[in-house]
């Protein structure tokens, strides 16, 4: 706890030292990395008009800042030393942090900080000593990382190269082309067939040269795609946003039907429970009113038992040769005439609970009758109570399906206005699309000459053109990021002899090709073609490279690409 606490102080020293330029062990070294912003920065850091976007030099030791193809600030940084060097690729912005100290080394300070991969690279604020000096992450300027994170959003682009990049505008009809705003006149078959930004054979315009006239617009049909049929109703986005709309209006209709429908449910699985507890109180009653005749009957068969015992004892004692006793004194017809008294009673009696006993048994039996048909009943109510809450369980499940496809429409619909990632890589060979961190769709797509490289490309929507039916593309190509030897290590007849040799291109098969030329070897269907035409637009990236996604490209992330890890 104590070393923890120390940790902190001596963070938020050095983010007093630095903020006030003041001299600890790295003041000297923040101050000269302040006046050499102010020295470097070429314009005041401005809201951008267009996407932003970020490249890294690792061998200048420099960060731009571009707003389109414009360069809007730049600043020098101090990236990983040797043993941990920053990874070279595409990254974007995965959160922001004002204050934020390291959990990996030290909990050293990383005032604001803006985090490009989960496994710990990111920009902030820190100490520039003039050469790489950092564990991986991209050291800032104090001043300049604060402007920055204030400009900046999650999302924005981070590309990270060896050498230094900039971007260019570029038009080439295989870059994916929106669907129009709106339907457009019947018969207009120009303005009908949507249009592609393009040259004949996909040139590179450079915004800087002056070669804008080569960013024209031409009819699909030029660019080898077919005007639609006048009578197949045009998909637009106003009307692809009008499906989506009824797709919503739809998940909120079955919600409806299915809240219907539980509820139903719920009010028969109410009444089968209550026509149980009905049945199951009359089963009772049944069985009360049954207790007073099966008490009866089995008194009467005790009596039954015992008269016929007595009325046998009687005729045992009493009885004798012939049936009938003999006395030799007294009265004898008056003892004959009482014994035959006593022997009517008894039998009278037996016969008398033997009738008992018979009417108490056919009582008894109505009675059973009767709980018998209640116990069907219950039976019954307790199939139906049963099957009802099997019925509502199986309606609540239907309703919560119901609403997690509405709220995953919702969310979805909330990801319509983000703009998509688009990435196809040499080594797959597919088509991999993200939009809003998540996945969208992938796809296999066709490349010709498959085993030639095509380096790394970056082309970003700018902005819509031509009435909003095509996008402004611009690109920035990064160079592979295979580590090169430092020249000093090489003699100097060496260095003087790959100074002199100018190496023809054809003479390097396995040099990476242009951005148009990469695109003019990518094929995607027209079925996935239009399916991107759904959700192209703005601010969205279309991207391809000879390797495939990081393994840092996951859940709350965009696609990341890794040149040299």
């Amino acid at each position: 706890m104590r070393h923890h606490v120390q940790a902190r102080v001596r963070a938020v020293s050095f983010l007093l030292a630095t903020a006030l330029g003041l001299s600890l062990s790295s003041g000297s070294a923040v101050a000269r990395s302040d006046r050499d912003e102010r020295l470097k920065q070429l314009l005041s850091i401005a809201r951008p008009t267009t996407p932003l976007k970020l490249i890294v030099s690792i061998r200048r030791q420099h960060l731009s800042v571009w707003d389109g193809v414009k360069k809007i600030a730049e600043a020098p940084i101090s990236s990983g030393m040797r043993g941990h060097e920053t990874p070279t690729g595409v990254f974007s912005i995965l959160e922001k942090n004002k204050v934020h100290f390291s959990n990996l080394y030290n909990n050293a300070p990383m005032p604001f900080m803006q985090r490009l991969t989960w496994s710990g690279v990111a920009l902030h604020a820190g100490a520039l000593p003039g050469y790489p000096a950092s564990h991986g992450c991209i050291r800032l300027p104090f001043s300049f990382a604060k402007q920055l994170f204030d400009l900046t959003r999650v999302g924005a682009r981070v590309v990270v190269a060896r050498d230094d990049a900039e971007p260019r505008m570029i038009a080439h009809s295989r870059l994916p082309v929106p669907l129009p705003p709106s339907a457009t006149p019947s018969g207009d078959v120009t303005a009908a067939a949507p249009y592609v930004t393009s040259v004949a054979n996909g040139t590179v315009a450079d915004a800087g040269s002056g070669n804008l006239d080569l960013l024209f617009s031409v009819p699909a049909t030029v660019a080898g795609h077919a005007a639609p049929d006048a009578f197949t109703p045009q998909r637009t986005r106003a009307s692809v946003a009008a499906a989506r709309a009824a797709m919503l209006a739809g998940h909120a209709d079955a919600i409806r039907k299915a809240e219907l429908q539980r509820d139903y449910d719920e009010a028969r699985a109410k009444d089968a429970a209550f026509d149980l507890r009905d049945a199951l109180e009359m089963v009772d009653t049944a069985r009360d009113e049954m207790r007073p005749f099966e008490v009866a009957l089995q008194s009467a068969l005790r009596g039954k038992a015992s008269a016929q015992a007595q009325l046998a004892a009687f005729i045992a004692r009493n009885r004798q040769a012939g049936g009938v006793p003999f006395d030799t004194g007294g009265d004898i017809e008056g003892k004959l005439a009482a014994l035959g008294s006593e022997e009517d009673r008894l039998e009278g009696l037996v016969h008398s609970l033997l009738f008992e006993i018979e009417d108490l048994e056919l009582e008894l039996a109505d009675h059973r009758g009767s709980l018998d048909r209640l116990l069907e009943t219950v039976a019954n109510f307790d199939n139906q109570r049963r099957e009802a809450q099997q019925s509502l369980a199986r309606s609540s499940e239907a309703l919560r399906q119901a609403q997690l496809a509405k709220t995953s429409a919702e969310r979805a619909m909330q990801r319509q206005n983000l703009p998509i990632t688009m990435f196809v890589s040499r080594k797959t060979g597919k088509l991999l699309v993200r939009q809003g961190a998540e996945p969208l769709f992938d796809a296999a797509v066709k490349i010709d000459n498959p085993d030639a490289p095509f380096g790394t490309h970056v082309f970003t929507a700018l902005g819509y053109t031509a009435g909003e039916r095509e996008l402004n593309w611009s690109v920035v190509s990064v160079a592979a990021g295979a580590k090169e030897p430092d020249r000093d290590t090489k003699p100097a007849r060496l260095r003087s002899r790959e100074a002199a040799v100018d190496v023809a291109p054809a003479a390097r098969p396995n040099i990476p090709q242009t951005a148009s030329a990469s695109l003019d070897r990518i094929r995607i269907s027209d079925d996935v073609l239009e399916r991107l035409a759904e959700y192209v637009k703005p601010g969205s990236t279309f991207m391809i490279s000879d390797v495939d996604v990081s393994h840092e490209t996951g859940k709350g992330t965009d696609v990341v690409l890794l040149t040299r890890q």
